[in-house]
């Protein structure tokens, strides 16, 4: 019966996955997850910048809710639409690549968007048009994202490596929006333009050009790392994430993270219309109460009920 023990291994207590553990390398030592982790966060941390002042600037053009669920659709719903063939497209075109030209792309979106919002020629329906472009760009660019993990991080370290992503977007939620909100009350203070339609305006100019800027350093930062040969979000998340990429064929990988993400993130434009509509009605505290208690129900049904917490 021992000769099947490797004789090393005999005494020790240390068992096949332990092993694993042990011979894991550190995360930072692997030269590609440097690159990684660098360019994920400055994209991250620009994109918080969008996302605190694009409702910003809906609401300085118009008090209406609706206007703000409807922007917020306008991003989401190509982005749901288009989100399995951006799939497709990064498995014909390699995830890399297609991450390239999405942050070229939405580079020069946002560029553009904060120069009309600085000369002060920016409307609604401009507004919304700017969000369907860059909807469609992160149609392609999230499973891109997703796909570039596995393809560029050894095996061992697909899952410490997603922790560390998800973490950072984590940080990025609360400390981008912070800075934002500074620079653009900073950049007001500054200017003291007495009206109150435009004392914003430079800040949130300064807010989209800083995204701006964020997509060019995070596009370059991409540029060194070296694809491997084929071999939040939470803890559920990284687990999920991980468990999938370390199971699908490298050329599947775009295709099986666009579906996830459609799952994801397919109801969120309805959704964003759906709570612009219910802020006429409801009062903000409570849709905030209501969906913070349907989350709740929704994880305790998923620790009590499903199989998924026994994934390994």
């Amino acid at each position: 019966m021992n000769a099947a023990v490797p004789p090393e291994s005999r005494g020790t207590g240390v068992q096949a996955g332990d092993a694993a553990e042990v011979a894991r390398p550190r995360l930072f030592a692997d030269r590609n997850v440097r690159w990684l982790a660098g360019s994920s966060l400055v994209s991250m941390l620009g994109d918080q910048f969008t996302l605190l002042a694009l409702p910003w600037l809906v609401l300085r053009l118009t008090s209406d809710p609706l206007a703000l669920g409807t922007v917020m659709a306008a991003m989401g719903l190509p982005r749901a639409l288009l989100m399995l063939v951006g799939g497709a497209v990064v498995d014909r075109h390699a995830p890399r690549r297609v991450l390239l030209v999405t942050r070229h792309v939405s580079a020069l979106l946002l560029a553009l968007l904060a120069a009309l919002v600085a000369g002060g020629g920016v409307t609604l329906a401009l507004v919304h048009a700017f969000a369907i472009a860059i909807g469609i760009a992160t149609a392609f660019s999230h499973p891109a994202s997703s796909a570039l993990v596995p393809s560029t991080v050894p095996r061992a370290l697909i899952q410490p490596a997603n922790a560390v992503l998800m973490s950072m977007r984590q940080a990025t939620m609360l400390v981008g929006p912070l800075l934002c909100a500074a620079l653009i009350a900073g950049m007001a203070a500054r200017t003291g333009i007495p009206s109150p339609d435009l004392h914003d305006a430079i800040g949130l100019a300064w807010a989209f050009g800083l995204d701006a800027v964020s997509f060019v350093v995070a596009a370059l930062t991409l540029v060194p790392l070296k694809s491997l040969a084929p071999t939040t979000a939470g803890f559920v998340q990284v687990a999920v994430m991980s468990w999938i990429q370390r199971r699908v064929p490298p050329r599947m990988l775009g295709r099986a993270m666009s579906v996830l993400l459609f799952l994801v993130l397919g109801l969120a434009p309805m959704s964003s219309a759906l709570a612009g509509d219910l802020l006429r009605l409801v009062p903000l505290a409570f849709l905030f109460a209501a969906c913070g208690l349907a989350m709740i129900a929704v994880a305790a049904i998923g620790a009590i009920a499903l199989p998924m917490r026994q994934i390994d």
